[in-house]
């Protein structure tokens, strides 16, 4: 009696190993895809808190990033992951505008946080709302 395993037993482990890989190596690239997005609608979330507590402080929200920086240290140097490797600086940078404006006597207000530059599939904060449409710009 032989031991081991016959040509067709090992072709038929091959085979099946070769469609586990198939199956699970493209799910991986997805799986660093979403870890980057959620990242970047993280950032959003907390610089739309940021743009709150800025407009508590002050009654108005900022017109540039720039002023989140005394409210959230390093708001303006926040970029998204996903253009990490980018070799453009404005690449992942967050958009923030905010205004309050009043329409017969109705006092409204509203923002956005948007990571716009490189990866506008992120999605967008509007008035607190996040909308995670994709291709959506401001510009």
């Amino acid at each position: 009696m032989r031991r081991g395993f016959t040509l067709i037993e090992l072709m038929i482990v091959v085979v099946i190993i070769g469609i586990i890989s198939a199956i699970a190596i493209p799910k991986f690239g997805d799986i660093k895809t979403d870890s980057q997005k959620s990242s970047c609608r993280s950032n959003m979330r907390n610089l739309a808190s940021g743009m709150n507590i800025y407009f508590a402080e002050r009654n108005v929200y900022p017109r540039r990033i720039s002023e989140l920086d005394s409210v959230m240290p390093n708001a303006s140097e926040m970029r998204c992951p996903s253009a990490s490797k980018s070799v453009s600086g404005s690449a992942g940078k967050y958009y923030v505008y905010g205004i309050v404006y009043s329409w017969w006597g109705v006092t409204y207000s509203y923002y956005y946080s948007v990571c716009f530059y490189a990866f506008p599939e992120h999605g967008y904060i509007w008035n607190g709302v996040p909308s995670w449409v994709r291709g959506w710009t401001p510009e």
